[in-house]
């Protein structure tokens, strides 16, 4: 997204139930469809309570990411809160 750089800096912090994090290798994207390469194995996180994760660089232009969901009576909430700097238009009709 163009609001966030080309290689925009990435910093979240995880709170609750332990969830896992899952990076996916993008393979040759056609315009608007996205495809995961699935030559390279996923790669794997545990995000603990009081993690810090920082996605940073070609990360995102490289890899998708996901929290998958789970669906089970005893796993408890899980927060999280994502740190990005945001580069916007100046707005000349508002000084």
């Amino acid at each position: 997204v163009e609001q966030f750089g080309a290689q925009p800096l990435i910093a979240i912090v995880s709170l609750g139930q332990t969830r896992e994090l899952v990076f996916h290798k993008k393979s040759a994207v056609k315009k608007g469809s996205l495809k995961v390469d699935k030559t390279f194995p996923p790669k794997r996180f545990a995000l603990e309570d009081g993690s810090l994760l920082i996605m940073s660089g070609a990360s995102q232009t490289n890899f998708l990411h996901e929290v998958p969901k789970i669906f089970h009576p005893k796993v408890k909430e899980r927060y999280s809160i994502t740190f990005r700097h945001y580069f916007h238009e100046k707005n000349d009709s508002l000084g």
